[in-house]
Parts: C-alpha cells; structure tokens; sequence
C-alpha cells in the first residue's frame, strides 16, 4: 500500500518478543558506508568538494601535529547521541537496557577501556589511542523536551530499512548523534550491518548520522560477551575514518596496498575478507593491524592514536556540522551537561499480539515506555474492561476475552515526574461464538451488510489492518453472475508487499472428507512482465494459524494467476469469459466445525483480482453437480415482463431472488423443478436467482423490464 500508512503504523502486528540469543547468533555483516558515499557524490557532484576540503583539513591538522605546532588537548568532549528504533514488535525492538550497554561498548571502545585490549599484540600497544569522546543519551528533545534518547517507531521499514527511517525521524544533526537501527539494512537486496557518511557528503543534513541492523549492536542485555563492534565501526566513518585498507569496500584484494587511511600509525595491508582473526597477516609488508576497529576481523578491539586524532579533528571541522556537537551551548540544549540524568515523565505506548480473535482466547499486551530507563519507582495499570483479569500492573499481561466484542486496552504509566498514557490504535476483535456459514451455503457479496456474515453483528471478514480493510472491499461492479464481488485492487500494492483477509467462521463438522472450496476469480496485468501472488490460507484454530492451501503467480505456466490475457489498467472490471473456477481439496479440514479461509494479493504490478461464489461443496461429486445446475438453471424470458419462469436443476431447492443493492425480494422452497416468479411489483432492473441444497448450487441474473420502460 502507499508508503505513508506503513509509516503512520497501520501495520501487521508480527509480534516477537526480544530475543538476546536471536541477536547474538547473528552473522557478521559488511558495511556499506563506501556504497552510500559513492552513491551520494554520483548524484550531487558538488559533494565531492566537501569530501575534498574535508580531507585537506584532516592531513594539514596531522602534518601540524607532527611538526609540533599544535597543543595537546587532553579534554574529554562530550557527544549527545540519540537512538532511533524502527521495529515491529520483534527482537529489533531493543530494550532501554541493551541501549544502555550497547553505550557503555561504545564509550570504553572510544576511551581505551575494554579489558580485551590487554590482548592487542605487542608490537601495537605503544600506538592504541584513547579519543577521550564520551557519547551521552540526549536528555532533551529538539522541542526541550524531556528524553532518554531512544524513539521507537512500529513500522514495516524495519525489514528493509535504509535511508527511508531517516525520512521518517532525524534530529538536528548538528546537536545530535543520530543512530538508526532496523532490522535488515537492505541496499537494493545488499544486506549490511551498517553504514554511515563521511563528513560532508550526506544528500542533506537530516540523512548525517549512522544507521546500524539492530543484530549488530554488540552488548546484548547485559551479555558479559562482546558480540559485535559494529556501532564503535560506523562511527569511526561517521568521524572521518577510512578502513584501514583504504576508501572501498572491498578487503582482501592485493591492490590495497597501493592505497592508504590516511593515517600514519596504521600499516599499508589489504584488509581481513574472511572473517577470523589472522594476526599473522602481513600482506603489504609490514604486520596488519587486524585487530583495528575499522578492520572486519572478529577481533577488533582498538584505534590507533592517529585515528583518534583524525576523528577528534574531525569534530572541529565545519563538515556535516560535528564542530557544534561538543560545544558547551549544545551540551546544555540536548541536556547533557551534566553526567547524571534527570528524571522524566515516561512516555507510553502499546501493542499486541494478536487483535481478532475467538472467545476465549487469549492476547498478550505489550507495554513500551519510553524516558524512564532506571526508574524504580514506574507505576503502571492496564484497563481492559470486559477482559480476565480487566486490570493488570505487568508492563506485558496476558488476559483471556470470554464473550465476543469489541475490547480497548489503556495502559497508564506514573513516576514522581508525570504520567501518560495510551491506548491500543485498534480494538480487539472478537468474532462471534456462531459460526456464519455452513456447508454449501454461498457467499456471493451481494449482501450490503459485508464484511458481515448472517445475522450476529460479530461473525465477520476479519482484515489484518486497517490497511488490509481498506484494500478489499466489495466491489458493486463486477461480480460473476451478480452485482457485487470481493475485489483487490492490486495496483495500489507495493511489489512484494502482501494484505490479507479472512473469511468468518465455517461450520464443516458434517462435511464428508473430500469435501472441496469452490470459488470464482478474475486477475490480470498491467504489462507482460507482471507477477502477482494470490495465496489461499485454511485455519482451524480461529485464525491463530492458517496452511498454504494454492498459491497462484504471475501469467504463465499451470500455477499462472491471471485468468485473461488481455492487458488491463487498473481498477478493470472483468467480463463473463474472464472469470476461472478455482476448486481447492479440504481434505484434512473437513469435519472441523469452525474453518477460515484467508485470501492475501501480494503485489507485483498487476491490475487487481475479484473472488466471487465462495462455497464449500460437500464432496467433489458436489462439484460436478453444481457444474451441471449452473447449466441447466435459466430464466425465461429474459428480460421479464410480467411473470418469469425458473428452470431449476433439481426439485426441493432453496431459492432467494436479490436486486442490485442486495435486498432479498423474493425466497423460499421450490415445489419442483419449476418456479414461477411474479415481478410485476418489483422496479425494472437487473436481478440475481440463487438455488441451493445439499448438492446443488447456482445462480442466474435476469433483467425486469416492465411495458412502456
């Protein structure tokens, strides 16, 4: 769907709960800090004239240095840094806890005080490097608001997140530290760990910072075990420096000893490709550095002292503004003055694991509160009136709905600071205990009141999202045989991006085992290279799980999805020859007495798909038989004056006769085979006879067109 509702967090709720093991198990993944940058300077030439005189500055300021004319300035400089979450309820979604210590890593990395720097070799310890840099949560917003410097923002961009959080959240970069964390940093299909721009070169302010996949983060939640030094690395290139092999992104190529860092302590080599840690590498000549920070060995664990020069020069330069972010003003902005933080009102928000439901099932809740990272004192209280329990003070409850209903959950958060408070964006869903079908019963969507099912206001489609409920609708337009059909305009889809709904409950417990789902469906494309994606999904556990039933794709072969070979734009309507029988085995689901179907349109171009005539037939034989009735059901004449005569394919039939907006005119059991229909009071329009029974099904649309009309 547009990008702006994923944004605004009408998403999936694909609920994890954190995981440390899931994070620590991660493999190592590159970075891509050359890629952005090259990319950057290939679309605004002009950059590269920063990146220039930033580099001048740099060697004028070590030459300077060398030569003695420049005092040591042995001052810690405090950095206001600030953590932008993107998650989606998973494990990427990091704790306030493991911001805290993945900090801790970076600050003893920056200041020399790992206890794993005993293990440097010998020959570098006379040049490891304290930058004597201490990077401190902001305690004030860009507004001077109260913070911890962690936002969170559920969103799907966590699966594929790159620049696009940035467009989403950026502080003032030139106050701040900006960190953006994802699940995948996705390049195009290039999976990285983390990138970020040397000074200067990023597209525009707000893009300056550095963006880290959340399983790279290193000191995961309280671990006594490093696990990566990923944020430690992309600052480094934040502050001007290189890999130690040179400007590229590609180790392990002998011509990397013909290029250089630019910084002296740090020998020529051609960098670690493999992972490991060869101490013994020496390539280019001298022995290689490979336990340098901007190195992608596994044993990483120290800066030069000429890096820590470059990247505290760096901090003093006008590029990408890092000479505004130590200073005394900026300190007292971003409230990080002073090294103990205040307290602050808390900031609440919720989610959950699952939001339709059957009665008695249960949900899990799940409480994030924001700006109170080490606060004993946080008071909390859920409130889900109709729930069990209906209050809570767990941050993450579990409660049971017994009765069907729609259910709000608030939590409220209080500390000597302040209160807030929030609730769940949607209500919980309950569906009703009935369920709304039986076998051989048809929905054709002809009814005005869908997405609800019979009688009981609780039995209904049920859609993912918000999102998902404004995707499918019932279409007036273009049904089979009728009005009215379920549509997916699948042209409003992002590729790959997939929305689902699901049917209300069926009650199969009296259908034989070779029972069969029949449907209707049209889809078709917009160009030949168009590759949609209809799934169709069983559940019996109330939807808490649903099986691969078919999936049909793109426009060849005998899986194909499009049912006309006709090019479409979008918003089509299909005609009678455009629509396919779809008839799909319940073995395994058949007897069961509460069954969903879920349909999901996974976008790739196309112009949309319809679903029409949904029933389950009894047994295959049904199939057949409701094959032969759609044959042999006729209305003569047609159009109708006066009377109409129905030919029906069996005696003892169920019939109902609807117009176009789905009112019922007309219904009951047929005697025979005959029915005779009186429509001289019924306005002249279009008109739709529907028969069934135990193994028969059809429907015929007839027009009324009274004399003189």
């Amino acid at each position: 769907m547009r990008l702006f509702l994923i944004i605004l967090g009408v998403v999936l709720p694909m609920i994890l709960l954190p995981s440390e093991l899931t994070l620590a198990q991660a493999p190592k993944l590159p970075c891509a800090t050359q890629q952005v940058v090259e990319g950057a300077l290939a679309r605004q030439p002009e950059l590269r004239e920063n990146q220039r005189r930033a580099q001048a500055e740099l060697r004028q300021k070590a030459q300077a240095r060398a030569q003695g004319r420049v005092a040591s300035n042995d001052s810690v400089r405090v950095i206001p840094i600030v953590f932008h979450i993107f998650h989606n309820n998973g494990p990427e979604n990091l704790t306030d806890r493991q911001i805290q210590d993945i900090l801790l890593i970076l600050n003893r990395d920056f200041q020399l005080r790992q206890p794993d720097t005993a293990r440097v070799q010998r020959v570098f310890r006379p040049v490891m490097g304290n930058t004597r840099l201490e990077f401190r949560l902001a305690r004030r917003d860009p507004q001077g608001n109260c913070t911890n410097g962690i936002t969170r923002h559920q969103s799907l961009i966590t699966y594929a997140a790159n620049e696009n959080m940035k467009d989403v959240v950026s502080w003032d970069t030139d106050k701040y530290v900006n960190c953006w964390i994802g699940a995948r940093i996705d390049l195009g299909g290039f999976l990285v760990g983390g990138y970020a721009y040397y000074p200067g070169t990023a597209p525009a302010p707000r893009y300056e910072g550095v963006v880290v996949a959340a399983n790279q983060m290193g000191f995961i939640g309280g671990s006594t075990t490093l696990a990566y030094r990923t944020l430690t690395h992309e600052i480094g290139h934040y502050l001007n420096l290189a890999h130690t092999w040179g400007s590229t992104n590609e180790p392990g190529v002998a011509a990397n000893c013909q290029t250089d860092d630019d910084v002296q302590d740090t020998p020529n080599c051609i960098g670690v490709s493999t992972g490991g840690c060869p101490l013994t590498q020496a390539t280019c000549g001298p022995l290689a550095n490979v336990e340098n920070f901007m190195d992608y060995s596994s044993c990483d664990r120290m800066f030069t002292q000429g890096q820590s020069d470059r990247m505290r020069d760096a901090l003093q330069s006008t590029m990408g503004s890092r000479n505004n972010l130590w200073t005394p003003e900026n300190l007292i902005a971003t409230g990080v003055a002073q090294a103990s933080p205040a307290l602050c009102a808390p900031k609440v928000q919720v989610a959950s694991t699952l939001r339709n439901i059957c009665p008695g099932q249960t949900v899990q809740l799940l409480g994030s509160i924001a700006n109170v990272p080490q606060d004993t004192g946080l008071q909390l209280r859920w409130s889900i009136p109709g729930a069990v329990p209906a209050t809570s003070t767990e941050r993450n409850p579990v409660v049971t709905f017994p009765t069907e209903g729609l259910y709000v959950a608030r939590l409220l958060a209080r500390n000597s600071a302040g209160a807030d408070s929030a609730a769940l964006p949607y209500s919980i869903f309950v569906a009703g205990n009935q369920r709304a079908y039986a076998a051989a019963q048809a929905e054709d969507f002809e009814a005005p009141a869908w997405p609800q099912a019979g009688s009981n206001s609780y039995n209904r489609w049920q859609a993912d999202t918000a999102e998902s409920a404004a995707f499918w609708r019932r279409s007036t337009q273009a049904g089979w045989q009728s009005p009215s059909a379920l549509q997916g305009p699948a042209d409003l889809l992002q590729p790959g991006e997939r929305l689902g709904i699901a049917s209300a409950g069926y009650d199969l417990s009296q259908a034989s085992p070779d029972a069969v789902l029949q449907y209707k469906y049209a889809a078709a494309a917009q160009t030949p290279t168009d590759a949609d994606r209809l799934r169709l999904l069983v559940s019996t556990n109330c939807g808490r799980n649903y099986a691969l039933r078919i999936l049909r794709q793109g426009n060849t072969g005998p899986g194909a999805m499009y049912t006309t070979s006709r090019l479409a734009s979008p918003n089509w309507r299909p005609s009678t020859t455009e629509w396919r029988t779809e008839r799909i085995s319940l073995q395994g689901v058949a007897g069961q007495a509460d069954v969903r179907f879920r349909f999901e349109l996974e976008g790739g171009g196309g112009a949309g798909v319809y679903i029409d005539s949904l029933v389950v037939l009894v047994s295959r034989l049904t199939a057949v038989a409701t094959a032969e009735a759609r044959s042999t059901l006729r209305v003569s004449p047609n159009p109708v004056q006066g009377s109409a005569t129905v030919q029906l394919p069996a005696s003892g039939l169920a019939y109902r006769v609807v117009n176009t907006v789905g009112q019922v005119v007309a219904s009951g059991m047929a005697p025979s085979t005959q029915l005779v229909l009186d429509t001289q009071a019924w306005p002249a329009g279009a008109y739709v006879v529907s028969v069934g029974g135990a193994t028969h099904m059809g429907s015929c649309r007839f027009v009324v067109a009274h004399l003189g009309q």
